[in-house]
């Protein structure tokens, strides 16, 4: 599975509006929104990024260092979409492709089974809004090109390695002259004439999710979105998900906040280190800042729990347990990958509590560092 970043654009709109760079690197919470992009991709194991940028645009080079993407230079005579899809047709196979002007507060680049349009339904749909219509079986056989309260097409689809041949044969025949010249044509604006091979589905995402932005004003708004959705860790881990594979089977993963469940998986923490469970442990055991979460798979297995205090400056990530029978299957690895990208979603420090030297080669495998030495008496 590999993902596409579509930057090759202008940002014509955006600059005329008040914008001083292009629009995918505008900075989210301290952050340029492709590198948001590219670490959410990045925790769902999707490591394979190219990303299509203006061939005079040198801003992005640095992404090949730093994430080891693929940049793609299009040539400036590019007048639209269609033309720069023309020049990454050998990378489409199982395929994310994202417009660069789409801005995540959740991840929602999840593992998927078949290829789908994410939609959402705007709250102020533009007048040229593409809004699906579906079969019986949840299939999109159409589109009605209109202004209208219903979902619209979200700059985000997901294509299978059997949809991708289609469409990129597809593409190869209306590659004409006429086409590529024309400003007004996007790339997926044939898709209607393919949609009874694709069997494309569509996934709804929420306006509190992601957000789509084109003009300085909607940049400020997707700051907004995204302030607001990040404002503590609890919407951003319960909504998780992630597959794991267990003796041969898969199971899907995610978190569930629950301060009573986390006493309990508490106390087993603290028998493991030996220490007494007493009610001053139990009435001190998470602060108000501090949230616990539950590791539970789709069957309803109990992996473990972590908890993450935040403060003013840094995250915290107190406490990670992990049951011994699901030990050493990547379960602790994932928690810490998906908290150091929150941390970063936030430009803030992370910090981990270290017991024991198990622990302590555990977080120096990710590259942590000692930077304070805690000591306690009895």
């Amino acid at each position: 599975m590999n993902a596409i970043i579509l930057a090759a654009g202008k940002s014509s709109r955006m600059y005329s509006t008040g914008a001083l760079v292009h629009k995918a690197l505008l900075p989210i919470m301290g952050i340029p929104n492709i590198e948001r992009t590219i670490m959410m991709l990045n925790d769902q194991n999707i490591q394979d990024i190219i990303v299509a940028v203006p061939e005079d645009n040198q801003n992005f080079d640095y992404l090949v260092e730093k994430f080891f993407c693929k940049v793609v230079k299009i040539p400036s005579e590019g007048k639209n979409t269609l033309y720069t899809i023309k020049y990454l047709l050998n990378y489409i196979h199982e395929t994310f492709i994202i417009e660069s002007d789409v801005v995540c507060a959740h991840n929602i680049f999840l593992p998927l089974k078949s290829s789908v349009y994410f939609i959402m339904k705007y709250a102020n749909p533009e007048q040229d809004a593409w809004h699906p219509i579906f079969n019986e079986s949840g299939e999109i056989i159409s589109f009605e090109v209109e202004k209208k309260s219903t979902p619209a097409l979200f700059g985000v689809s997901f294509w299978t390695g059997f949809s991708a041949e289609i469409l990129k044969e597809h593409i190869l025949s209306i590659n004409t002259i006429e086409n590529l010249n024309n400003p007004d044509i996007f790339w997926d604006d044939f898709i209607s004439e393919i949609l009874p091979q694709i069997r494309i589905k569509a996934i709804e995402i929420k306006q509190e999710e992601a957000f789509e932005m084109n003009t300085y004003e909607e940049y400020l708004t997707a700051q907004t979105i995204c302030e607001k959705y990040l404002f503590n860790c609890q919407q951003y881990f319960e909504h998780m998900d992630f597959e794991h594979t267990l003796k041969g089977r898969t199971y899907h993963v995610h978190y569930t906040l629950d301060r009573l469940r986390g006493l309990k998986w508490q106390e087993k923490l603290l028998r493991y280190y030996n220490e007494e469970y007493s009610d001053k442990h139990k009435s001190l055991t998470f602060s108000d800042n501090e949230f616990p979460f539950i590791i539970v798979d789709s069957n309803g297995n109990e992996y473990g729990y972590f908890s993450i205090a935040e403060d003013s400056g840094y995250i915290l990530l107190r406490r990670l347990f992990i049951e011994s029978t699901y030990r050493h299957n990547g379960v602790g690895s994932k928690v810490l990958h998906f908290t150091l990208t929150y941390a970063r979603l936030k430009s803030k420090e992370l910090r981990v509590n270290v017991y024991d030297a198990v622990a302590e080669s555990f977080y120096k495998k990710f590259g942590f560092k000692r930077n304070y030495i805690c000591y306690h008496i009895r």
